[in-house]
Protein backbone atom coordinates (compact mmCIF):
# COMPACT_ATOMS: atom_id res chain seq x y z
CA UNK A 1 0.00 0.00 0.00
CA UNK A 2 3.14 2.46 0.81
CA UNK A 3 4.51 1.63 -2.68
CA UNK A 4 1.13 2.33 -4.41
CA UNK A 5 0.68 5.84 -2.22
CA UNK A 6 3.67 6.78 -3.10
CA UNK A 7 3.11 5.87 -7.45
CA UNK A 8 0.16 8.02 -7.07
CA UNK A 9 1.87 11.16 -5.91
CA UNK A 10 4.45 10.87 -7.96
CA UNK A 11 2.04 10.51 -10.84
CA UNK A 12 -0.28 13.59 -9.42
CA UNK A 13 2.90 15.66 -8.80
CA UNK A 14 3.84 14.84 -12.55
CA UNK A 15 0.60 15.21 -14.02
CA UNK A 16 0.09 19.15 -12.04
CA UNK A 17 3.18 19.85 -13.87
CA UNK A 18 2.56 18.44 -17.12
CA UNK A 19 -1.05 20.73 -16.76
CA UNK A 20 0.83 23.45 -15.62
CA UNK A 21 3.29 23.48 -18.46
CA UNK A 22 0.76 22.55 -21.26
CA UNK A 23 -1.21 25.84 -19.70
CA UNK A 24 2.34 27.79 -20.17
CA UNK A 25 2.43 26.73 -23.53
CA UNK A 26 -0.80 27.77 -24.35
CA UNK A 27 0.37 31.32 -23.13
CA UNK A 28 3.24 31.12 -24.78
CA UNK A 29 1.04 30.19 -28.51
CA UNK A 30 -1.12 33.26 -27.51
CA UNK A 31 1.72 35.33 -27.31
CA UNK A 32 3.26 34.71 -30.17
CA UNK A 33 -0.18 34.80 -32.06
CA UNK A 34 -0.48 38.33 -30.96
CA UNK A 35 3.01 38.63 -31.85
CA UNK A 36 2.24 38.22 -35.46
CA UNK A 37 -1.35 39.88 -35.60
CA UNK A 38 0.96 42.88 -34.07
CA UNK A 39 3.09 42.35 -37.22
CA UNK A 40 0.28 41.85 -39.36
CA UNK A 41 -0.61 45.13 -38.21
CA UNK A 42 2.85 47.24 -38.79
CA UNK A 43 2.92 45.22 -41.87
CA UNK A 44 -0.18 46.53 -43.06
CA UNK A 45 0.27 50.54 -41.42
CA UNK A 46 3.35 50.76 -43.60
CA UNK A 47 1.42 49.54 -46.96
CA UNK A 48 -1.41 52.34 -46.09
CA UNK A 49 1.05 55.04 -45.66
CA UNK A 50 3.24 54.04 -48.42
CA UNK A 51 0.34 53.70 -50.25
CA UNK A 52 -0.44 57.67 -49.60
CA UNK A 53 2.87 58.73 -50.06
CA UNK A 54 2.82 56.93 -53.72
CA UNK A 55 -0.44 59.17 -54.21
CA UNK A 56 1.22 62.24 -53.34
CA UNK A 57 3.72 61.10 -55.91
CA UNK A 58 1.22 60.74 -58.87
CA UNK A 59 -0.05 63.79 -57.36
CA UNK A 60 3.47 65.54 -58.12
CA UNK A 61 4.03 63.96 -61.28
CA UNK A 62 0.89 65.23 -62.53
CA UNK A 63 2.07 68.77 -61.65
CA UNK A 64 5.47 68.61 -63.34
CA UNK A 65 4.20 67.06 -66.41
CA UNK A 66 1.41 69.93 -66.72
CA UNK A 67 4.44 72.67 -65.88
CA UNK A 68 6.83 70.83 -68.62
CA UNK A 69 3.98 71.11 -71.30
CA UNK A 70 3.88 74.94 -70.06
CA UNK A 71 7.46 75.55 -70.57
CA UNK A 72 7.99 73.34 -73.64
CA UNK A 73 4.74 72.92 -75.77
CA UNK A 74 6.07 69.22 -75.88
CA UNK A 75 2.43 67.66 -76.19
CA UNK A 76 3.89 64.21 -76.39
CA UNK A 77 3.93 65.20 -72.32
CA UNK A 78 0.46 65.25 -72.02
CA UNK A 79 0.27 61.74 -72.93
CA UNK A 80 1.69 60.31 -69.84
CA UNK A 81 -0.83 62.18 -67.73
CA UNK A 82 -3.82 59.57 -67.58
CA UNK A 83 -1.48 56.60 -66.53
CA UNK A 84 -0.50 58.99 -63.90
CA UNK A 85 -4.05 59.71 -63.03
CA UNK A 86 -4.72 55.76 -63.19
CA UNK A 87 -1.86 55.64 -60.65
CA UNK A 88 -3.72 57.85 -58.90
CA UNK A 89 -6.97 55.98 -58.84
CA UNK A 90 -5.81 52.43 -58.13
CA UNK A 91 -3.80 54.31 -55.32
CA UNK A 92 -6.96 55.24 -53.95
CA UNK A 93 -8.96 51.65 -54.16
CA UNK A 94 -5.80 50.33 -52.40
CA UNK A 95 -6.40 52.67 -49.19
CA UNK A 96 -10.28 51.98 -49.46
CA UNK A 97 -9.55 47.82 -49.34
CA UNK A 98 -6.46 48.39 -46.56
CA UNK A 99 -8.86 50.43 -44.49
CA UNK A 100 -12.34 48.53 -45.20
CA UNK A 101 -12.54 48.03 -41.25
CA UNK A 102 -12.20 51.98 -40.14
CA UNK A 103 -15.07 53.64 -40.84
CA UNK A 104 -13.36 57.46 -40.13
CA UNK A 105 -10.20 56.70 -42.87
CA UNK A 106 -13.12 55.52 -45.19
CA UNK A 107 -14.65 58.53 -44.78
CA UNK A 108 -10.85 60.35 -45.27
CA UNK A 109 -10.61 58.39 -48.16
CA UNK A 110 -13.72 59.11 -49.86
CA UNK A 111 -12.87 63.00 -49.13
CA UNK A 112 -9.74 62.26 -50.81
CA UNK A 113 -10.80 60.78 -53.56
CA UNK A 114 -13.39 63.73 -54.67
CA UNK A 115 -10.37 66.16 -53.72
CA UNK A 116 -8.34 64.83 -56.46
CA UNK A 117 -11.33 64.30 -58.95
CA UNK A 118 -11.92 68.08 -58.76
CA UNK A 119 -7.82 68.90 -58.89
CA UNK A 120 -7.55 66.77 -61.87
CA UNK A 121 -10.85 67.91 -63.35
CA UNK A 122 -8.97 71.97 -62.76
CA UNK A 123 -5.73 70.76 -64.08
CA UNK A 124 -7.43 69.40 -67.49
CA UNK A 125 -9.59 72.73 -67.73
CA UNK A 126 -6.12 74.85 -67.11
CA UNK A 127 -4.37 72.45 -70.36
CA UNK A 128 -7.36 72.70 -72.34
CA UNK A 129 -7.57 76.70 -72.16
CA UNK A 130 -3.75 76.67 -72.86
CA UNK A 131 -4.14 74.51 -75.93
CA UNK A 132 -6.73 76.95 -77.00
CA UNK A 133 -4.16 80.10 -76.59
CA UNK A 134 -6.87 81.36 -73.93
CA UNK A 135 -3.77 82.82 -71.91
CA UNK A 136 -5.33 85.18 -69.58
CA UNK A 137 -8.05 82.42 -68.57
CA UNK A 138 -5.16 79.89 -68.28
CA UNK A 139 -3.43 82.37 -65.75
CA UNK A 140 -6.61 82.77 -63.79
CA UNK A 141 -6.90 79.30 -63.47
CA UNK A 142 -3.13 78.83 -62.22
CA UNK A 143 -3.30 81.08 -59.57
CA UNK A 144 -7.08 80.53 -58.40
CA UNK A 145 -7.05 80.08 -54.58
CA UNK A 146 -9.43 76.88 -54.95
CA UNK A 147 -6.69 75.05 -56.83
CA UNK A 148 -3.86 75.89 -54.55
CA UNK A 149 -6.45 75.05 -51.15
CA UNK A 150 -7.23 71.61 -52.90
CA UNK A 151 -3.84 70.58 -52.67
CA UNK A 152 -3.61 72.03 -48.99
CA UNK A 153 -6.36 70.04 -48.61
CA UNK A 154 -5.34 66.84 -49.83
CA UNK A 155 -2.31 67.19 -47.89
CA UNK A 156 -3.78 67.75 -44.96
CA UNK A 157 -6.18 64.54 -45.31
CA UNK A 158 -3.15 62.26 -46.27
CA UNK A 159 -1.76 63.81 -43.11
CA UNK A 160 -4.74 62.77 -41.08
CA UNK A 161 -4.84 59.07 -42.74
CA UNK A 162 -1.27 58.62 -42.01
CA UNK A 163 -1.79 59.59 -38.20
CA UNK A 164 -4.53 57.61 -37.83
CA UNK A 165 -2.50 54.96 -38.71
CA UNK A 166 0.66 55.71 -36.71
CA UNK A 167 -1.99 56.17 -34.06
CA UNK A 168 -3.48 53.00 -33.91
CA UNK A 169 0.06 51.37 -34.28
CA UNK A 170 1.39 52.53 -31.00
CA UNK A 171 -2.32 51.60 -29.34
CA UNK A 172 -1.38 48.05 -30.48
CA UNK A 173 1.83 48.23 -29.36
CA UNK A 174 1.13 49.66 -26.08
CA UNK A 175 -2.15 46.79 -25.71
CA UNK A 176 0.86 44.06 -27.05
CA UNK A 177 3.76 45.17 -24.57
CA UNK A 178 1.24 44.74 -21.42
CA UNK A 179 -0.45 41.71 -22.43
CA UNK A 180 3.45 40.40 -22.88
CA UNK A 181 4.29 41.39 -19.83
CA UNK A 182 1.62 39.75 -18.15
CA UNK A 183 2.06 36.57 -20.01
CA UNK A 184 6.08 35.99 -19.67
CA UNK A 185 5.38 36.86 -16.28
CA UNK A 186 3.16 33.71 -16.08
CA UNK A 187 5.42 31.33 -18.47
CA UNK A 188 8.14 32.24 -15.45
CA UNK A 189 5.43 31.29 -12.92
CA UNK A 190 4.70 28.17 -14.78
CA UNK A 191 8.09 26.88 -15.13
CA UNK A 192 9.48 27.81 -11.85
CA UNK A 193 6.24 25.52 -10.46
CA UNK A 194 6.71 22.96 -12.97
CA UNK A 195 10.29 22.57 -12.44
CA UNK A 196 9.79 22.43 -8.40
CA UNK A 197 7.22 19.95 -9.16
CA UNK A 198 9.05 17.68 -11.43
CA UNK A 199 12.53 18.17 -9.21
CA UNK A 200 10.05 16.61 -6.10
CA UNK A 201 8.91 14.06 -8.29
CA UNK A 202 12.37 12.79 -9.43
CA UNK A 203 13.13 12.64 -6.05
CA UNK A 204 10.27 10.42 -4.92
CA UNK A 205 10.85 8.45 -7.55
CA UNK A 206 14.62 7.72 -6.83
CA UNK A 207 13.65 7.29 -3.40
CA UNK A 208 10.61 4.82 -4.59
CA UNK A 209 13.40 3.15 -6.73
CA UNK A 210 15.77 2.90 -3.83
CA UNK A 211 13.46 0.89 -1.83
CA UNK A 212 13.04 -1.64 -4.66
CA UNK A 213 13.64 -5.23 -3.47
CA UNK A 214 16.23 -7.17 -5.60
CA UNK A 215 13.70 -9.21 -7.29
CA UNK A 216 12.13 -6.39 -8.40
CA UNK A 217 15.19 -5.05 -9.82
CA UNK A 218 16.16 -8.22 -11.35
CA UNK A 219 12.81 -8.06 -13.32
CA UNK A 220 13.33 -4.81 -14.50
CA UNK A 221 16.89 -5.07 -15.77
CA UNK A 222 15.64 -8.57 -17.49
CA UNK A 223 12.96 -5.76 -19.60
CA UNK A 224 15.45 -3.59 -20.19
CA UNK A 225 17.74 -6.44 -22.04
CA UNK A 226 14.41 -7.42 -23.79
CA UNK A 227 13.96 -3.95 -25.10
CA UNK A 228 17.35 -3.79 -26.10
CA UNK A 229 17.18 -7.26 -27.86
CA UNK A 230 14.14 -6.17 -29.82
CA UNK A 231 15.50 -2.92 -31.00
CA UNK A 232 18.65 -4.90 -31.97
CA UNK A 233 16.38 -7.17 -33.83
CA UNK A 234 14.66 -4.36 -35.21
CA UNK A 235 17.69 -2.93 -36.81
CA UNK A 236 18.85 -5.93 -38.10
CA UNK A 237 15.61 -6.38 -40.03
CA UNK A 238 15.49 -3.33 -41.12
CA UNK A 239 18.79 -3.94 -42.31
CA UNK A 240 17.90 -6.88 -44.22
CA UNK A 241 14.82 -5.13 -45.70
CA UNK A 242 16.99 -2.78 -47.08
CA UNK A 243 19.57 -4.74 -48.18
CA UNK A 244 17.24 -6.95 -50.20
CA UNK A 245 15.37 -3.68 -51.56
CA UNK A 246 18.62 -2.12 -52.51
CA UNK A 247 19.52 -5.82 -54.66
CA UNK A 248 16.45 -6.01 -56.07
CA UNK A 249 15.46 -9.27 -55.06
CA UNK A 250 11.68 -10.99 -53.80
CA UNK A 251 11.54 -13.33 -51.71
CA UNK A 252 8.94 -15.94 -51.74
CA UNK A 253 7.58 -18.91 -49.37
CA UNK A 254 5.89 -21.81 -50.78
CA UNK A 255 3.91 -24.18 -48.16
CA UNK A 256 4.40 -27.51 -50.11
CA UNK A 257 1.61 -29.68 -48.36
CA UNK A 258 -0.81 -26.61 -48.50
CA UNK A 259 -0.29 -25.05 -51.89
CA UNK A 260 0.05 -21.65 -50.05
CA UNK A 261 2.83 -19.05 -51.20
CA UNK A 262 4.13 -15.65 -49.22
CA UNK A 263 5.97 -13.16 -50.96
CA UNK A 264 7.51 -9.89 -50.35
CA UNK A 265 6.55 -6.66 -52.09
CA UNK A 266 9.86 -6.44 -53.77
CA UNK A 267 8.64 -9.99 -55.43
CA UNK A 268 5.03 -8.22 -56.28
CA UNK A 269 7.04 -5.38 -57.76
CA UNK A 270 9.10 -7.63 -60.15
CA UNK A 271 6.40 -8.34 -61.34
CA UNK A 272 4.33 -5.37 -61.98
CA UNK A 273 1.93 -5.79 -59.54
CA UNK A 274 1.10 -3.82 -55.99
CA UNK A 275 1.07 -5.26 -52.91
CA UNK A 276 -0.54 -8.07 -52.04
CA UNK A 277 -2.97 -8.12 -55.60
CA UNK A 278 -0.52 -11.22 -56.61
CA UNK A 279 -2.57 -14.79 -55.56
CA UNK A 280 -1.26 -16.48 -53.01
CA UNK A 281 -1.40 -19.56 -54.64
CA UNK A 282 1.01 -22.21 -55.83
CA UNK A 283 -1.28 -23.00 -58.82
CA UNK A 284 -1.62 -19.46 -59.94
CA UNK A 285 2.39 -18.88 -59.38
CA UNK A 286 3.44 -22.28 -61.25
CA UNK A 287 0.27 -20.72 -64.28
CA UNK A 288 2.60 -17.49 -64.98
CA UNK A 289 5.62 -19.59 -65.65
CA UNK A 290 6.39 -19.30 -69.66
CA UNK A 291 4.81 -23.00 -71.44
CA UNK A 292 8.61 -23.88 -72.91
CA UNK A 293 9.95 -23.41 -69.04
CA UNK A 294 6.66 -24.44 -67.42
CA UNK A 295 7.96 -28.55 -66.70
CA UNK A 296 11.61 -27.96 -66.35
CA UNK A 297 10.30 -25.32 -63.14
CA UNK A 298 8.52 -28.51 -61.87
CA UNK A 299 10.93 -30.92 -62.65
CA UNK A 300 13.30 -28.68 -60.31
CA UNK A 301 11.04 -28.14 -57.63
CA UNK A 302 10.18 -32.09 -57.86
CA UNK A 303 13.74 -33.37 -57.69
CA UNK A 304 15.04 -30.76 -54.87
CA UNK A 305 12.31 -31.92 -52.54
CA UNK A 306 12.90 -35.48 -53.00
CA UNK A 307 17.17 -34.52 -52.50
CA UNK A 308 16.94 -31.81 -50.24
CA UNK A 309 19.19 -29.79 -51.97
CA UNK A 310 19.52 -26.32 -52.88
CA UNK A 311 18.04 -25.19 -56.23
CA UNK A 312 19.02 -22.65 -58.57
CA UNK A 313 16.66 -21.77 -62.04
CA UNK A 314 16.26 -19.77 -64.76
CA UNK A 315 12.80 -19.17 -66.09
CA UNK A 316 10.37 -17.02 -68.07
CA UNK A 317 7.16 -15.60 -66.21
CA UNK A 318 4.44 -13.49 -67.19
CA UNK A 319 3.96 -9.79 -66.10
CA UNK A 320 0.97 -8.06 -65.28
CA UNK A 321 1.47 -6.21 -68.42
CA UNK A 322 1.45 -9.21 -70.48
CA UNK A 323 5.05 -9.36 -71.10
CA UNK A 324 8.07 -12.34 -70.43
CA UNK A 325 10.66 -11.76 -68.35
CA UNK A 326 13.64 -13.84 -67.08
CA UNK A 327 14.35 -14.45 -63.69
CA UNK A 328 17.02 -16.39 -61.19
CA UNK A 329 15.20 -18.27 -58.18
CA UNK A 330 16.94 -19.85 -55.67
CA UNK A 331 15.58 -21.94 -52.84
CA UNK A 332 15.88 -23.93 -49.72
CA UNK A 333 13.60 -26.93 -48.68
CA UNK A 334 13.00 -26.72 -44.74
CA UNK A 335 10.23 -28.62 -42.72
CA UNK A 336 9.14 -27.47 -39.08
CA UNK A 337 8.95 -29.26 -36.04
CA UNK A 338 5.60 -30.74 -37.28
CA UNK A 339 7.07 -31.77 -40.42
CA UNK A 340 5.32 -29.69 -42.91
CA UNK A 341 7.52 -28.27 -45.53
CA UNK A 342 8.30 -25.14 -46.70
CA UNK A 343 10.68 -23.75 -49.77
CA UNK A 344 11.59 -20.15 -49.11
CA UNK A 345 13.98 -18.81 -51.95
CA UNK A 346 14.30 -15.49 -53.67
CA UNK A 347 13.76 -14.19 -57.59
CA UNK A 348 15.96 -11.69 -59.32
CA UNK A 349 14.31 -10.12 -62.83
CA UNK A 350 17.99 -10.70 -65.23
CA UNK A 351 15.96 -10.07 -68.81
CA UNK A 352 18.48 -6.84 -68.90
CA UNK A 353 21.61 -9.70 -68.75
CA UNK A 354 19.30 -12.20 -70.87
CA UNK A 355 19.24 -9.44 -73.25
CA UNK A 356 23.22 -8.14 -73.46
CA UNK A 357 24.26 -12.30 -72.99
CA UNK A 358 22.03 -12.41 -76.02
CA UNK A 359 23.97 -9.66 -78.10
CA UNK A 360 27.40 -10.49 -76.75
CA UNK A 361 26.36 -14.15 -78.00
CA UNK A 362 25.09 -12.94 -81.81
CA UNK A 363 28.33 -10.60 -81.71
CA UNK A 364 30.71 -13.33 -80.99
CA UNK A 365 28.36 -15.17 -83.76
CA UNK A 366 29.15 -12.46 -86.57
CA UNK A 367 32.64 -12.00 -85.51
CA UNK A 368 33.54 -15.62 -85.80
CA UNK A 369 31.27 -16.10 -89.10
CA UNK A 370 31.46 -12.83 -90.95
CA UNK A 371 35.16 -11.62 -89.88
CA UNK A 372 37.03 -14.78 -89.33
CA UNK A 373 37.19 -16.77 -91.97
CA UNK A 374 37.47 -13.85 -94.77
CA UNK A 375 40.59 -12.56 -92.28
CA UNK A 376 42.00 -16.11 -92.90
CA UNK A 377 41.39 -16.11 -96.63
CA UNK A 378 43.02 -13.11 -96.85
CA UNK A 379 46.01 -13.34 -94.72
CA UNK A 380 46.60 -17.01 -96.56
CA UNK A 381 46.50 -14.55 -99.67
CA UNK A 382 49.24 -12.54 -98.58
CA UNK A 383 51.32 -14.57 -97.03
CA UNK A 384 51.17 -16.47 -100.94
CA UNK A 385 52.11 -12.71 -102.22
CA UNK A 386 54.93 -12.48 -100.03
CA UNK A 387 56.43 -15.66 -100.79
CA UNK A 388 55.93 -15.77 -104.58
CA UNK A 389 58.89 -15.03 -106.71
CA UNK A 390 57.14 -14.79 -110.09
CA UNK A 391 55.44 -11.14 -109.34
CA UNK A 392 58.67 -9.92 -108.83
CA UNK A 393 57.61 -6.64 -106.65
CA UNK A 394 59.21 -3.75 -105.91
CA UNK A 395 60.64 -3.43 -102.32
CA UNK A 396 58.31 -0.90 -101.24
CA UNK A 397 55.06 -3.02 -102.39
CA UNK A 398 56.76 -5.77 -100.68
CA UNK A 399 56.81 -3.79 -97.39
CA UNK A 400 53.17 -2.17 -98.07
CA UNK A 401 52.47 -6.40 -98.37
CA UNK A 402 54.55 -7.52 -95.11
CA UNK A 403 52.21 -4.23 -92.83
CA UNK A 404 48.71 -6.15 -94.29
CA UNK A 405 49.87 -9.35 -93.56
CA UNK A 406 51.00 -8.17 -89.65
CA UNK A 407 47.35 -6.46 -89.36
CA UNK A 408 46.01 -9.49 -91.02
CA UNK A 409 47.46 -11.38 -88.35
CA UNK A 410 46.82 -8.81 -85.24
CA UNK A 411 43.17 -8.98 -86.45
CA UNK A 412 43.02 -12.92 -86.04
CA UNK A 413 44.64 -12.45 -82.97
CA UNK A 414 42.45 -10.32 -81.19
CA UNK A 415 39.04 -12.38 -82.76
CA UNK A 416 41.05 -15.26 -81.78
CA UNK A 417 41.41 -13.89 -77.62
CA UNK A 418 37.73 -12.95 -77.82
CA UNK A 419 36.21 -16.47 -79.01
CA UNK A 420 38.32 -17.68 -76.29
CA UNK A 421 37.34 -15.20 -73.38
CA UNK A 422 33.64 -16.13 -74.45
CA UNK A 423 33.90 -19.95 -74.30
CA UNK A 424 36.22 -19.75 -71.48
CA UNK A 425 32.81 -17.38 -69.48
CA UNK A 426 30.31 -19.72 -70.78
CA UNK A 427 32.18 -23.09 -70.05
CA UNK A 428 32.23 -23.92 -73.33
CA UNK A 429 36.15 -24.50 -73.79
CA UNK A 430 36.81 -28.07 -73.08
CA UNK A 431 40.05 -29.13 -70.92
CA UNK A 432 41.69 -31.96 -71.39
CA UNK A 433 43.49 -32.72 -68.40
CA UNK A 434 46.71 -35.09 -68.32
CA UNK A 435 49.66 -35.12 -66.49
CA UNK A 436 52.64 -33.18 -68.05
CA UNK A 437 55.81 -31.41 -67.66
CA UNK A 438 55.93 -28.05 -66.64
CA UNK A 439 59.45 -27.26 -67.67
CA UNK A 440 58.53 -29.51 -71.31
CA UNK A 441 56.01 -26.41 -71.89
CA UNK A 442 58.29 -23.50 -70.61
CA UNK A 443 60.89 -24.99 -73.88
CA UNK A 444 57.97 -25.21 -75.86
CA UNK A 445 56.80 -21.22 -74.81
CA UNK A 446 60.68 -20.19 -75.18
CA UNK A 447 60.86 -21.65 -78.76
CA UNK A 448 57.35 -20.36 -80.11
CA UNK A 449 59.05 -16.83 -78.34
CA UNK A 450 62.20 -16.83 -79.62
CA UNK A 451 61.62 -15.16 -82.99
CA UNK A 452 59.88 -12.29 -81.50
CA UNK A 453 62.81 -11.83 -78.90
CA UNK A 454 65.29 -11.63 -81.29
CA UNK A 455 62.79 -9.05 -82.66
CA UNK A 456 63.21 -6.88 -79.77
CA UNK A 457 66.99 -7.75 -78.63
CA UNK A 458 65.89 -9.71 -75.64
CA UNK A 459 67.61 -12.21 -74.23
CA UNK A 460 65.53 -15.42 -72.93
CA UNK A 461 66.78 -17.20 -69.54
CA UNK A 462 65.06 -20.54 -67.80
CA UNK A 463 65.83 -20.96 -63.99
CA UNK A 464 64.79 -24.43 -62.99
CA UNK A 465 64.88 -24.72 -59.66
CA UNK A 466 62.75 -27.47 -59.30
CA UNK A 467 63.07 -29.68 -62.25
CA UNK A 468 60.94 -32.07 -63.74
CA UNK A 469 57.73 -30.82 -61.70
CA UNK A 470 54.14 -31.96 -63.51
CA UNK A 471 51.02 -30.49 -63.14
CA UNK A 472 47.50 -31.38 -64.18
CA UNK A 473 46.80 -30.02 -66.73
CA UNK A 474 45.57 -28.86 -70.22
CA UNK A 475 49.16 -28.86 -72.30
CA UNK A 476 47.07 -26.18 -74.71
CA UNK A 477 45.79 -23.88 -72.19
CA UNK A 478 48.80 -23.64 -69.88
CA UNK A 479 51.04 -23.59 -72.80
CA UNK A 480 48.92 -20.97 -73.96
CA UNK A 481 49.32 -18.99 -70.51
CA UNK A 482 52.76 -19.33 -70.20
CA UNK A 483 53.42 -17.57 -74.06
CA UNK A 484 50.91 -14.66 -73.43
CA UNK A 485 53.17 -13.99 -69.69
CA UNK A 486 56.09 -14.65 -71.93
CA UNK A 487 55.49 -12.37 -75.05
CA UNK A 488 53.92 -9.76 -72.38
CA UNK A 489 57.57 -9.33 -70.60
CA UNK A 490 59.36 -9.33 -74.07
CA UNK A 491 57.00 -6.73 -75.62
CA UNK A 492 57.52 -4.32 -72.41
CA UNK A 493 61.38 -5.04 -71.80
CA UNK A 494 64.33 -2.54 -73.17
CA UNK A 495 66.27 -3.47 -75.97
CA UNK A 496 69.61 -5.51 -75.08
CA UNK A 497 67.95 -6.72 -71.81
CA UNK A 498 66.73 -9.97 -70.42
CA UNK A 499 63.62 -12.32 -69.67
CA UNK A 500 64.14 -14.96 -66.53
CA UNK A 501 61.70 -17.88 -66.29
CA UNK A 502 61.83 -19.30 -63.02
CA UNK A 503 60.65 -22.56 -61.32
CA UNK A 504 60.01 -23.00 -57.66
CA UNK A 505 58.14 -25.37 -55.61
CA UNK A 506 55.76 -24.01 -52.51
CA UNK A 507 54.41 -24.96 -49.79
CA UNK A 508 51.50 -26.80 -50.00
CA UNK A 509 52.50 -28.90 -52.73
CA UNK A 510 52.02 -25.95 -55.06
CA UNK A 511 54.84 -24.88 -58.04
CA UNK A 512 55.24 -21.25 -59.49
CA UNK A 513 56.48 -20.44 -62.50
CA UNK A 514 57.19 -16.62 -62.65
CA UNK A 515 58.30 -14.77 -65.44
CA UNK A 516 60.71 -11.72 -64.93
CA UNK A 517 61.31 -8.99 -67.01
CA UNK A 518 63.59 -5.25 -66.76
CA UNK A 519 60.69 -2.62 -68.02
CA UNK A 520 59.44 0.45 -66.71
CA UNK A 521 57.07 -1.22 -64.57
CA UNK A 522 53.32 -1.37 -64.20
CA UNK A 523 51.96 2.44 -62.66
CA UNK A 524 49.95 2.35 -59.23
CA UNK A 525 46.52 3.51 -60.60
CA UNK A 526 46.76 0.38 -63.30
CA UNK A 527 47.29 -2.72 -60.67
CA UNK A 528 43.38 -2.90 -60.16
CA UNK A 529 42.81 -3.48 -63.45
CA UNK A 530 46.06 -5.41 -64.98
CA UNK A 531 43.70 -8.67 -65.37
CA UNK A 532 40.17 -7.18 -66.47
CA UNK A 533 39.82 -7.41 -70.56
CA UNK A 534 40.96 -4.81 -73.07
CA UNK A 535 43.10 -3.55 -70.39
CA UNK A 536 46.67 -1.55 -70.99
CA UNK A 537 48.85 0.94 -69.12
CA UNK A 538 49.40 3.02 -72.23
CA UNK A 539 45.57 3.32 -73.72
CA UNK A 540 46.24 5.98 -76.17
CA UNK A 541 45.86 6.28 -79.69
CA UNK A 542 49.69 6.72 -79.67
CA UNK A 543 50.53 3.96 -77.38
CA UNK A 544 54.32 2.29 -78.82
CA UNK A 545 53.00 -1.06 -77.70
CA UNK A 546 50.53 -3.51 -79.90
CA UNK A 547 48.33 -5.83 -78.10
CA UNK A 548 44.81 -6.86 -77.72
CA UNK A 549 44.49 -6.09 -73.94
CA UNK A 550 42.87 -9.96 -73.85
CA UNK A 551 46.25 -11.69 -72.88
CA UNK A 552 46.64 -11.50 -69.15
CA UNK A 553 42.57 -11.67 -68.73
CA UNK A 554 42.93 -15.34 -70.48
CA UNK A 555 45.83 -15.85 -68.63
CA UNK A 556 44.27 -15.49 -65.50
CA UNK A 557 40.59 -17.62 -66.74
CA UNK A 558 42.82 -20.50 -67.97
CA UNK A 559 45.04 -20.33 -64.08
CA UNK A 560 42.23 -20.37 -62.27
CA UNK A 561 40.23 -23.31 -64.41
CA UNK A 562 43.36 -25.58 -63.65
CA UNK A 563 42.69 -24.69 -59.34
CA UNK A 564 45.63 -22.40 -59.30
CA UNK A 565 46.32 -18.53 -58.68
CA UNK A 566 47.88 -15.38 -60.56
CA UNK A 567 49.67 -12.65 -59.74
CA UNK A 568 52.47 -10.08 -60.48
CA UNK A 569 54.87 -7.88 -58.44
CA UNK A 570 56.23 -4.46 -59.77
CA UNK A 571 58.69 -1.55 -59.14
CA UNK A 572 58.33 1.47 -61.47
CA UNK A 573 61.63 1.89 -63.63
CA UNK A 574 62.55 -1.47 -62.52
CA UNK A 575 60.51 -3.72 -64.08
CA UNK A 576 58.13 -6.67 -63.12
CA UNK A 577 56.99 -10.50 -62.23
CA UNK A 578 54.38 -11.99 -63.35
CA UNK A 579 53.41 -15.71 -61.76
CA UNK A 580 51.33 -18.22 -61.31
CA UNK A 581 50.86 -21.34 -59.01
CA UNK A 582 49.56 -24.50 -59.54
CA UNK A 583 49.20 -27.88 -57.82
CA UNK A 584 52.20 -30.31 -58.52
CA UNK A 585 50.41 -33.65 -59.81
CA UNK A 586 52.12 -36.45 -57.70
CA UNK A 587 52.68 -39.68 -59.10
Amino acid sequence: MRIFSQRMLINTLLLAALLILARANYVAYQQIQKLLEANTMVLHTHKVIETADKTLVALAQVETLVTNYFLLGDKKLLLGIPLVINDINQNIYTLHVLTNDNPMQQKNIDILEKLFKTRIAIQSKIIQQYSNENKKLTFDLLNNPERLDIRKKILAIIGDIVSEELHLLSQRDLNYRVNAQKSNLLIIQAGTLSALLFLISIILLNYHLYRKNKAEYRQHKAERELIKSNKKLLRNKQRYDLAVKASNTGLWTWEVDTGKMFFSANFEHLLGYENNEFSRLFSTYIDKIHPEDHDAVLAVLNEHIENDLPFSIEYRMLTKSGDYHWYLSVGQLTKDDNGLRKISGSLIDITERKKIDKMKNEFISVVNHELRTPLTSIHGAITLLTKSEILNLSPDSNQLLLIAKNNCERLIRLITDMLDIEKIELGKMNFNFTRVSLIELINVAVQESKTYAIQKSIIINIVENAKQVYVNADRDRILQAITNLLSNAIKFSHPNSEVTICVDTKPNHMVRLSIIDHGNGIPTEFHSRIFQKFSQADSSDTRKQEGTGLGLSISKMIIEKHGGTIGFTTKINQGSVFYFDLPICSG
